[in-house]
């Protein structure tokens, strides 16, 4: 029981440092709803996505706006 708890919180948490919720409560209320195992697939997700951010951050790579429609472009010529 208290291992679950502890796991809810920290996943809570999670949600708040990604702005997937306002606060931990706002949290809470989401993974009721949601179910635990759907809001952990988000955390994880979100995970995922600030771990490329930051390893392309390390490589030196520069964000910046427009380059989308660009890549599309040459993805549909090839």
């Amino acid at each position: 029981m208290t291992l679950l708890v502890f796991r809810v919180m920290r996943l809570a948490g999670k949600m708040v440092k990604y702005g997937l919720a306002r606060n931990r409560l706002h949290a809470l209320t989401l993974i009721a709803g949601e179910g635990l195992a759907a809001a952990e697939k988000e955390v994880a997700f979100w995970e995922r996505a600030y771990r490329g951010a930051e390893e392309l951050a390390r490589s030196g790579a520069r964000l910046r706006h427009g380059g989308l429609r660009r890549l599309l472009e040459i993805d549909r010529s090839c």
